[in-house]
């Protein structure tokens, strides 16, 4: 007879953390919206603008930032493989200036 109250306070327990946990989980998901919602632009920021333009960075001065760049985000990058990382990204800047002044 004790067995079994046990065991029912331990099953109403567990139903009702369930039930809490899902009544949590429910309140998150509806906070969240679906689909996101678009911001309207006021008149003046709506307004299209001139493009500015900005000073060219040297090669030279874009591989030194891509180096200090990869020195502080992988600092375990031996001289080898970071040359190789560096002529990589170069490569790829590159090839997407190409491609946007094909656009």
């Amino acid at each position: 007879m004790l067995s079994a109250v046990i065991v029912s306070w331990c099953l109403v327990a567990l139903l009702a953390s369930t039930v809490t946990y899902m009544l949590g989980w429910w309140r998150g998901v509806m906070r969240k919206p679906m689909i996101p919602r678009r911001r309207r632009k006021s008149s003046a920021a709506s307004a299209p603008t001139a493009p500015t333009a900005e000073p060219e960075e040297s090669d030279e001065e874009r591989r030194d930032r891509i180096e200090q760049d990869l020195e502080r985000s992988y600092p375990h990058l031996g001289p080898i493989a970071r040359k190789q990382a560096i002529e990589e990204i170069m490569a790829a800047g590159r090839q997407l200036g190409r491609r946007l002044r094909l656009d």
